[in-house]
């Protein structure tokens, strides 16, 4: 089914799957019909969710603006929550609670239509005072690492028996400078970006061998040593591509709280907490 105008109001529509064509007409496709993006906006609408999906270089500008001008009607307003998955040397997901923020986001995107995209990393480290500003979880864990001093006692804190299943932890080898793998948990960032079995097949392999490409895993790893070395927390924020086994390369944003501890036992370890976030201090994709 072809139609010129966009979609109607979302609580009639559930599930289903339009494709903007360079045209600006809306194509009706069943869900589970697979049908190539090329240079089309797949548009999937939900009760209460827009997912909108294009390739920043291959799109066509007309069907790009369709969507838009569509997501800024009235019509389209009643959505809580709209996801932007867009390729642009990889792929990248941005989550917005309103489609117009979604919307004013698509535009600035598409000014970087014809670039070439960067698909190496980005990190910029920040003050771990800086830690206090991001998600609820990387706050509570730098101030729960700060009032036990980098002692491990999870007997003596709920916070911390609570998020220990959201993190990595490593034993250091100092006489081979190595990082071994613990524990990952398995609520934590990576594993959820691994997929099933991954926190189980990691446990006693070097810290560098259990993620993605090596040189993405190499420069993750580097700040590992010094961290423990100097016997300090440190606050990063990342942008970088990640090169997954059988799957397309894919865009991740994301905080990271490294912190030393001391075990019971008396054995110093290192936790790593990431998780997801587009409040960065790198901009990506952005007009300045």
């Amino acid at each position: 089914m072809v139609s010129k105008g966009a979609p109607g109001g979302l609580g009639k529509l559930k599930c289903h799957r339009w494709l903007v064509a360079a045209g600006e007409k809306w194509i009706s496709i069943a869900p589970d019909e697979d049908a190539p993006l090329e240079d089309r906006v797949g548009v999937w609408i939900y009760p209460r969710v827009i997912d909108i999906h294009w390739d920043v270089n291959l799109v066509a500008p007309e069907a790009l603006m369709a969507a838009v001008d569509w997501m800024e009607r009235a019509d389209a307003a009643p959505a809580l929550h709209t996801a932007l998955r867009f390729n642009f040397g990889a792929w990248a997901t941005e989550l917005y609670e309103h489609p117009l923020r979604a919307a004013q986001r698509i535009r600035e995107i598409a000014t970087f239509a014809g670039s070439e995209p960067f698909g190496g990393m980005t990190r910029k480290r920040l003050s771990l005072a800086r830690a206090y500003d991001g998600g609820r979880d990387t706050v509570n864990l730098v101030d729960t690492w700060l009032r036990l001093g980098g002692y491990m006692m999870p007997n003596e804190s709920e916070m911390l028996t609570a998020l220990i299943p959201k993190t990595l932890i490593f034993r250091h080898v100092a006489n081979d400078n190595a990082f071994i793998y613990a524990l990952a948990g398995r609520e934590s960032h990576m594993a959820r970006t691994m997929g099933d079995g991954w926190s189980s097949s990691v446990l006693g392999r070097r810290a560098e061998d259990c993620w993605s490409d090596d040189r993405y895993e190499q420069e993750v790893c580097a700040d590992y040593g010094p961290v423990m070395d100097r016997d300090e927390g440190r606050y990063d924020h990342f942008h970088a591509v990640m090169d997954l086994p059988g799957r397309e390369p894919i865009w991740v944003s994301y905080e990271r709280l490294s912190l030393p501890w001391i075990t019971i036992s008396g054995e110093r370890i290192l936790m790593v907490f990431t998780a997801p976030s587009q409040n960065l201090d790198i901009p990506f994709l952005s007009t300045g």
